[in-house]
Parts: structure tokens; C-alpha cells; sequence
């Protein structure tokens, strides 16, 4: 029980640090074109994992490629241990 509000209170803290990372992923992917090399890929969404200690963040995005006036999906997954 302790262990969840170490955790809680750890993400918490970090949550802004998350939002921006997550913002600079979406910039980042937004200027990465895909020139078609790799065939039909079915599932078009980009996934970047990070880990730190006990926190696990998943940041996906749902398209993998957009442009400056398209709205995109982002899910953020944090898990802590």
C-alpha cells in the first residue's frame, strides 16, 4: 500500500515532465516521413517505451504520419511497480 503511494506521489511530481516529453515525441514524429520502404504495415501507430526505476511510460501515437493541421490520438501509459 505504501509502495503505491511512493509511486503515486513520484508520478505526480513528474507529470510535468512527462507532458513535455510527450510533446516533444509529437513534434519529433510529426517531422519523420515515411517514404513507403516498408511495404503494407498494418498497424500505423508509433510506440516509444521509456523506463526509469520504477516507472514504466508508453507514449503512442496514432497515426505515423501527420501534418501540421491533422489532429492526432496520444495515449500516455504510465505504470509504476
Amino acid at each position: 500500500m505504501m509502495m503505491g503511494r511512493l509511486a503515486a506521489s513520484y508520478v505526480s511530481q513528474r507529470a510535468p515532465h512527462l507532458v513535455l516529453l510527450a510533446a516533444m515525441l509529437c513534434v519529433a514524429l510529426s517531422g519523420c516521413g515515411n517514404d513507403g520502404a516498408e511495404g503494407g504495415k498494418e498497424d500505423p501507430s508509433v510506440t516509444k517505451t521509456f523506463e526509469k526505476g520504477p516507472v514504466k511510460m508508453t507514449v503512442t501515437v496514432a497515426d505515423s504520419e501527420i501534418t501540421i493541421a491533422d489532429r492526432i490520438e496520444l495515449t500516455i501509459e504510465v505504470v509504476a511497480d
